[in-house]
């Protein structure tokens, strides 16, 4: 799915899980939140795998 070899490959994925942060922070709708942190935990699970 990912070249991880790629070494842009977790800055970019930082960048994405950010812009999620940042998007959602303010005024999220309930069902929207609850889908945006399972989100982030796979890309921290993800982050996790390849630091």
């Amino acid at each position: 799915m990912y070249n991880t070899n790629n070494p842009n490959y977790l800055y970019n994925l930082n960048s994405k899980k950010n812009n999620l942060k940042n998007r959602y922070r303010n005024n999220p709708r309930p069902s929207t939140l609850f889908d945006i942190l399972n989100i982030l935990k796979e890309i921290n699970s993800l982050k996790k795998k390849y630091d």
